[in-house]
């Protein structure tokens, strides 16, 4: 039944892509599916002493890939991997972050920028930022679930994600999303 409404989901979804933003998404974009290698470092100035800094980034785990926007990953991965209170003070200043970034890679591929002003990615976000919060509500269980309260990995199926994993994490997580949403207009 949940493969059924999964698939259904994203022949949907994948039937709403629409240009010029959409390209190849990973679709289950979180701090889980990234490895970083990380360097040592010192910096008397600063009281840092043989701190470890990320030097690299690779992402891991495609299976699940689909033809949309890259909001999608964008918002799922804000949702799932921040910090308690980054989303409800920073959000704003971390979609500008990641549009400069966006456009500065483009930049340098010398790639038309024109369709990509902020204001067409802010439009991009609040046609898809609907469409992502069954996704992002959904899966916040199992990738904030309470260590406590799994189940043995053993037992795990694909019906294991609607059981109630509980913990603090994933009801803040959860307020911040319906808070955000609500805020921004996008629940629907």
């Amino acid at each position: 039944m949940i493969q059924e409404d999964m698939n259904m989901r994203k022949e949907r979804i994948e039937a709403l892509a629409i240009e010029p933003f959409a390209t190849m998404v990973h679709n289950d974009f979180w701090v889980n599916n990234m490895m970083f290698k990380y360097e040592q470092y010192s910096n008397e100035t600063n009281n840092l002493k043989n701190e470890e800094i990320p030097i690299a980034i690779k992402f891991i785990d495609f299976q699940i890939t689909i033809y949309e926007s890259p909001v999608r990953d964008l918002l799922f991965f804000l949702f799932t991997s921040s910090e308690d209170g980054l989303i409800d003070k920073y959000f704003d200043h971390l979609i500008n972050l990641y549009h400069m970034k966006f456009i500065t890679v483009l930049k340098t591929f010398d790639c038309d920028i024109t369709p990509f002003s902020y204001k067409h990615f802010q439009e991009e976000i609040n046609t898809i930022a609907p469409r992502e919060f069954m996704h992002i509500l959904y899966l916040l269980n199992p990738i904030s679930a309470d260590s406590e309260n799994m189940e043995d990995i053993s037992n795990f199926d694909k019906d294991s994600l609607v059981v109630y994993s509980g913990g603090d994490v994933y009801k803040n997580k959860v307020r911040c999303l319906i808070k955000s949403y609500g805020a921004r207009g996008w629940l629907q």
